[in-house]
């Protein structure tokens, strides 16, 4: 079976290379991670980023040096949720939080030993993994 996908635009806005991405449910939110230190909160059918996530310790001037090792978008009763790590630590961001830029995470804690790899989020329960550098993988509840 061959696959073909179209090309239906192109989103910029990150100064180094994007490494990993996430959608909402719904399809309209495209959330992404860079080694810039920015999570973006990008509006899928207008093509632009309306938001800028950075660690509480990013460069105010700039965005963080901290690179973003993996980000999710909330799923069910966590949609407005953004979730991502830099190094072994997980940053959970409200949407609903007014502002572009939000430096400020609703919370933050510590997940793995290592840096996080990846990240997924359940559109049900809450559940989270958190796989990280050394290759474990650890499921959490909300």
């Amino acid at each position: 079976m061959e696959l073909a996908f179209e090309v239906t635009g192109h989103l910029n806005g990150h100064s180094a290379p994007a490494i990993c991405l996430d959608v909402n449910a719904a399809g309209d939110t495209l959330i992404s991670g860079s080694e810039d230190g920015c999570v973006r909160v990008w509006d899928v059918s207008r093509a632009v980023s309306t938001r800028a996530l950075m660690p509480p310790q990013a460069d105010k001037a700039s965005c963080s040096r901290m690179e973003i090792g993996a980000a999710c978008a909330g799923h069910g009763h966590t949609e407005h949720c953004v979730l991502f790590s830099a190094g072994s630590t997980l940053y959970a961001f409200d949407l609903r939080t007014p502002g572009v830029v939000l430096r400020q995470p609703h919370g933050n804690f510590m997940v793995n030993e290592d840096d996080i790899a990846a990240l997924t989020l359940d559109d049900v329960g809450g559940k989270l993994a958190a796989a990280d550098d050394s290759g474990e993988i650890q499921a959490r509840r909300t």
